[in-house]
């Protein structure tokens, strides 16, 4: 059995994040076990276990990101707009530098919500191999939108025989989630009308195509026309309705 205890200054501890000072975090093949006071881990006999010392750091659970593309970087002047013109290298090199400052930041799972050139599930399988740094990914793939749909993420697809198409080379990749974009992202301050750019047959499709592999389907939508359709469609697949990207579970 490999054996690790990590002594460290500060732990913070369960859902509540309880704080237990002065702590050790014991790791048998990988795994969390125990989390002990010191003085009730100086009492225990653990043989050829390796022992680092963190005095004056602070150990907590690692941080699950829920929504991210890993072609976007929102500290940078126009993201989305590099979205538009920047090719596959471009977009990785910059994948690969917010997985790394992801990870560094305590984040150790992210669902990625769509990306460009497959780059999130090919990340994903390169992290697993232990090829690349970053946190555990769950990858939608390619993110698909109407061919008049808003924004750079999505790829423009027109009729169910395209969403249909998408999805399964999606699932045959290896995607965790399938991502539709039916809504703007930004609505018209003019307007009081958001409109869809899917139709229900489309969504309906890739709903039907992930639920048939037990894959759920995140859809982004803030209203809207689109916002009607997701009650009547998202029901058939197991799915719930709440929030900005709703997901079929």
């Amino acid at each position: 059995m490999k054996r690790t205890i990590l002594n460290a200054g500060m732990i913070l501890c369960g859902e509540q994040l309880t704080p237990l000072e002065n702590g050790s975090l014991i790791i048998e093949d990988g795994i969390i076990r125990e989390i002990l006071p010191r003085k009730a881990r100086e009492a225990l006999y653990l043989e050829d276990a390796k022992e680092i010392s963190l005095p004056h750091m602070t150990l907590m659970p690692g941080m699950i990101e829920c929504h991210n593309h890993l072609c976007i970087d929102a500290a940078l002047p126009e993201h989305l707009e590099l979205l538009a013109w920047s090719n596959e290298c471009q977009l990785t090199l910059l994948a690969l530098k917010g997985l790394k400052e992801d990870l560094m930041s305590g984040v150790t799972t992210a669902r990625c919500m769509g990306d460009k050139f497959y780059i999130d599930v090919t990340l994903k399988k390169l992290i697993e191999d232990k090829k690349v740094d970053g946190p555990r990914l769950l990858a939608a793939g390619i993110g698909m939108k109407g061919s008049h749909g808003a924004g750079h993420i999505g790829m423009p697809h027109c009729g169910a025989g395209e969403i249909r198409h998408t999805c399964r080379e999606n699932l045959k990749k290896g995607a965790d989630l399938l991502k539709l974009f039916i809504t703007p992202g930004v609505p018209d301050p003019a307007s009081t009308f958001v409109p869809s750019f899917l139709s229900p047959e489309e969504i309906s499709a890739a709903v039907s195509e992930g639920a048939r592999l037990g894959i759920p389907t995140a859809a982004h939508c803030i209203g809207g026309s689109g916002r009607d359709l997701l009650p009547e469609l998202y029901p058939a697949a197991g799915g719930h309705r709440d929030g900005c990207d709703r997901t079929g579970l």
